[in-house]
Formats: structure tokens, sequence, C-alpha cells
């Protein structure tokens, strides 16, 4: 058994007291709640105790146990009465991984970026995981949905389930580091089956893992996506903006002039496979995108 393996092995251990049904008072802070509005499964948050609010992002910490690269948390808890009863639930997870970009410059922030490390979500022997890609850019079309993971039965009685499943981090290429930062995982629950039942799959929500980032970017993370969502952004929009063109095209970077600099600016961007360098927007960055880049700067700007 590998180190990595044994490191599993010993957190979902620890998860075995964690499935028996308690009382919805002795929810976790943090924890995803889920109940039935709509003929659908809604997403909730709890702060402890009974109370919970809807919401849609839900965040936690690599290592938070005390074991690198995995965590036990976010747990998952069903309302009591709102389920069937003896009924499996469960999570598909949507595409691959995305990472943050911290603020910069003119930019807010964004998950554009695809990494090359991937989550795993284990529960038992059991796991799936985001789809892999080179790091880079969000590819083209949208990823399709990974394979679902049951992660429990509600009670026979109540409908109520409680329960913790072990996310891990995977490094790109075996051996090598993980890169730090902060990753998402989008996600839907459902019950009964993928697909939905009696009761319809939720609305994506998503996970912000934090890998050894400051806790400040956890929260501006989590605070510029729920920006996002609330403005009604949905799809790869809520999680990669398109970007607003520039007032003068020729000003590729920016930066207020129109230089050499911006030449070498989108001649960058176009060989990096950038979506910003499709600037005749068709689609496709062609060679053509070169022409209109070099006719636009050769015009000046207005």
């Amino acid at each position: 058994m590998n180190i990595r393996s044994a490191a599993l092995l010993s957190v979902s251990s620890a998860l075995l007291g964690l499935s028996a049904p308690r009382a919805l008072a002795q929810l976790h802070a943090g924890d995803v709640v889920l109940y039935v509005s709509g003929g659908a499964v809604v997403t909730a948050g709890s702060a402890g105790g009974a109370a919970f609010a809807d919401t849609r992002v839900f965040v936690s910490s690599f290592g938070a146990q005390g074991v690198p690269d995995f965590s036990t948390d976010p747990g998952f808890n069903t309302v009591p009465g709102q389920f069937p009863a003896s009924q499996l639930f469960g999570i598909t997870i949507e595409g691959a991984a995305r990472r943050w970009t911290p603020p910069s410059g003119q930019s807010s922030g964004d998950f554009c970026t695809v990494p090359g490390e991937t989550i795993s979500v284990y529960r038992g022997q059991l796991l799936v995981s985001t789809l892999g890609g080179p790091a880079g850019p969000v590819p083209a079309p949208p990823l399709p949905p990974a394979p679902s993971l049951a992660l429990g039965q509600t009670a026979s009685g109540t409908g109520f389930v409680h329960t913790h499943p072990t996310y891990a981090i995977n490094p790109a290429v075996v051996g090598s580091p993980i890169t730090n930062g902060i990753y998402l995982v989008q996600m839907r629950a459902w019950s009964g089956v993928p697909s939905g039942g009696v009761v319809a799959p939720s609305t994506a929500f998503y996970l912000l893992l934090s890998q050894n980032a400051p806790p400040a970017d956890l929260d501006a993370s989590r605070l510029w996506l729920e920006a996002r969502l609330a403005s009604g952004a949905g799809g790869d929009a809520a999680l990669c903006p398109p970007a607003s063109p520039p007032a003068c095209p020729a000003d590729f970077d920016a930066d207020g002039a129109r230089t050499v600099a911006d030449i070498f600016a989108f001649l960058g961007a176009w060989f990096s496979g950038d979506p910003r360098a499709d600037v005749d927007a068709s689609g496709v960055r062609d060679v053509t995108d070169i022409f209109v880049f070099l006719g636009s700067w050769f015009a000046g700007c207005p």
C-alpha cells in the first residue's frame, strides 16, 4: 500500500461514525444541506445547529483534518421528511476542475483555468473524479459530466442521512507537485437515480477547495462566485466571464496606449491559444485574426 492509499484509508476510517442518522440540530457548519422544493433537490448551507439557508457555494480546505491533499468536508445532510425513505442519494461531478486566478490589473479574478490536477470524491471503495485535461484556458465545447457517485441511503423512517465523503486532489502527473490555489468542483445532487426519480436533480452547485492558499483568496473567490451567480450568470459564463472588448481594439494590453507592445501581447495570446486572440469573433483562432488585429493596429485608436 502506498502512502497516498494509506492516507485515504485513514481518512475514510474516520468517517465510519458519521454515516448514521443524527438529529438535524447536529448539522456541521459548512455542510451541504439538501431539501426538496418545486419538485427538485435544493442545496443550502449551515452555520451549525438546525438553521440553514439556500446557497450554491461551499468552501473547505485540503489538509484541514491533518492529512495533506485530503479533506472530509463538506458533508451532506438531507432534511427529514423531504426525501423518500430508504432511497439512494448522491452527486454528479460536471466537467473538469477549475483553478482560481486572483485579481490583477483590470481583471477581478476568474475560474477560467482548467488545471492539470484533478479532484476525486470517495465514498467507501467507490469514487468519481473531475475530468482531466491539459492545463490552460477552458476548452470548447464544454466538458461533459463525469460519472455519478451514491453517497448514502436515506433512513427508513425519516428519509434523513448525514454523511461525509472524502475529497482528494491528484497531481497532473504522478509524483509531480500540486499547484497551490483555490480549486473549484461543479456538482449536482440527486435522489433516487442520477437522472432524477420522483425528485429532479439540483441546480449546479460548487465546492471551493483550498490547496495551501491564503484564507483571503478563499474568501475572495467565494464572494466573486456568489456575485456571479446572483447576477444570473450560468454555465461556463458564471465561472469564466467573456472578456470585455477594449475601448480600442488595437490597445490589446489595455494600458491606454497603442504601442508595439500590443502587437507582442496579441501574438503571445494567439500562439498560446488564449481565446482573446479570436479578435474577429469567428469562434476559431486562425491566421485571419492576425490580419484583423494588425489592420486595427495600423488604423489606430479613435
